[in-house]
């Protein structure tokens, strides 16, 4: 069995660019059924050009983006502790995203310039709170 580069997605000719494990999926032999090119270094066969229908996917999206729940203790439970005020609350930051295209495997919202640089995707973040009032 050959090594399978897992963060390659170009054809070669513009190695290390790219990097994404759909090349796990690239063309190896006759009969293999994939939009991803043979792989060959330093190579170029023109599968990288901008205006090939494999760099095009549905973008459309669904995002959670911010969601915050809070709570604020009620006054008369306050008084007995001497606080004025509290609230507790639950904040989350990129909870959830849905493509309705499955193979795209990077951010919706990345710039559309026709250059993909291994893009960092959105962290996701939750994050508990106490906020007290003396």
């Amino acid at each position: 069995m050959t090594p399978k580069l897992a963060f390659l997605q170009g054809d070669g000719s513009l190695t290390p660019r790219s990097q994404t494990n759909l090349n796990l999926t690239r063309w190896e032999k006759p009969g293999d059924v994939t939009e991803v090119p043979y792989f060959r270094w330093g190579g170029n066969n023109n599968s990288n050009v901008a205006n090939m229908t494999r760099w095009l996917h549905d973008g459309s999206y669904l995002r959670l983006r911010n969601f915050t729940l809070g709570y604020r203790i009620p006054g008369d439970i306050l008084n007995r502790v001497k606080v004025r005020s509290a609230s507790v609350y639950l904040r989350g930051t990129n909870l959830w995203t849905y493509t309705r295209e499955k193979n795209l495997y990077m951010d919706p919202e990345a710039s559309i310039n026709g250059i993909v640089s291994s893009p960092v995707p959105n962290m996701k973040t939750i994050s508990f709170g106490l906020d007290l009032g003396f």
